[in-house]
């Protein structure tokens, strides 16, 4: 073999090993672990168990898209939508070191903001509702329109049906009380009761209560399988009463649960940009995996956990930077785009009223 052939062959194997080395000592991106505290058992783990088909693909497509510079792992607790148990699930994946967080609902979410504001941890927690949240901790954040915003707009649009007498049915708690005070104070008509439920009871002596009180529509706020009981109830009240709730309330779980007595019941939502180039791709996913389309809630915590994860990628994942990132940027969501002010609540959200008709939720126009 002629000799300038051999030293060529000798470089020509150098630049192989030598690419050889670089390409293994490609640095592994960093993992990033974020605790899921949410329910799934109880008599919210439908919605929780939607909160958490999202955040599974939203994962995925995260961790293969190679443009990101972090992959994300969710480390999950179950609190049974129970705020002690939250408690309970917070403080132990802070032992194993979990500095960011995703909740569900306001009573969770108010049990531990003031804990992660303590300890300088990020929250998020799209679907938290309650008026309360917003100065809960100035760590947490959320998707969704305050319950007292939201009962601005549900007041609106029962004066628009024309209700004169009204009656408010709402959940013992932040969240439900919240609305009831902003519909009241916003209802242009009488209103003729306003009670919390009482969760023990199966909703008759509640809903004789309405019937007796001569009103001709009815706002209700309850969760899940409450929800279902009560309007399982309806026959026990005038045919033409007007029903009015909001979307945490007319779940695909509530609707299937009762069936012909939801039909007709008017409620707000979050509106979706379904040209969103994103969202199309989310929502082929998760149709893929689950076999049915995202509803309103999984959209909502999948906005959410987007915001959290693209804080996390794009800065030192320090609180610090991660609040400053959160505040002084616009995030394309499914549910439109999101900016957040001081308090951690979104700017501007678009809500619109919609319909049952068979079975199928439809945009109610007044």
């Amino acid at each position: 073999m002629k000799p300038n052939l051999v030293v060529l062959l000798v470089i020509l194997l150098a630049l192989i090993i030598g690419c050889s080395n670089n390409f293994n000592n490609i640095p592994e991106k960093e993992t990033v672990q974020i605790g899921a505290i949410i329910a799934l058992t109880g008599s919210t783990a439908a919605i929780g168990k939607r909160a958490q088909n999202s955040f599974e693909v939203l994962v995925d497509l995260h961790n293969n898209n190679q443009d990101n510079k972090k992959q994300i792992e969710l480390i999950y607790e179950d609190d049974a939508y129970t705020p002690k148990k939250t408690v309970d699930s917070y403080y132990f994946l802070k032992q194993k070191g979990i500095k960011y967080f995703l909740g569900m609902g306001s009573g969770p979410g108010l049990a531990i903001a003031p804990l992660i504001e303590q300890d300088n941890f990020i929250f998020m927690s799209p679907s938290a509702t309650a008026a309360a949240f917003r100065t809960a901790g100035n760590n947490s954040f959320r998707v969704v329109q305050s319950s007292d915003k939201e009962g601005i707009l549900i007041a609106d649009i029962i004066n628009k049906l024309g209700i004169k007498k009204l009656a408010v049915l709402v959940h013992p708690s932040d969240y439900g009380m919240s609305y009831l005070k902003a519909v009241k104070e916003n209802f242009k008509g009488e209103v003729v009761l306003a009670e919390a439920l009482d969760l023990n009871s199966d909703y008759s002596t509640e809903i004789l209560k309405v019937k007796a009180s001569g009103a001709d529509g009815l706002f209700f706020v309850d969760l899940g399988p409450g929800a279902s009981k009560l309007l399982n109830k309806r026959y026990l009240l005038d045919k033409n009463i007007k029903l009015v709730s909001h979307q945490w309330v007319l779940t695909p779980d509530v609707i299937g649960a009762t069936k012909e007595n939801s039909e007709g019941v008017i409620f707000t939502a979050i509106t979706l940009d379904e040209n969103n180039l994103k969202y199309q791709e989310f929502a082929r996913e998760y149709q893929k995996r689950y076999n049915t389309e995202p509803t309103f809630d999984a959209l909502i915590y999948a906005d959410g956990a987007n915001v959290l994860f693209e804080a996390i990628d794009q800065t030192d994942g320090s609180t610090e930077a991660i609040r400053y990132f959160i505040l002084n940027n616009k995030f394309e969501g499914f549910t439109g785009d999101l900016e957040f002010d001081e308090y951690g609540d979104r700017k501007e959200i678009i809500l619109r009223a919609y319909i049952i008709k068979n079975h199928k939720i439809e945009k109610f126009e007044s």
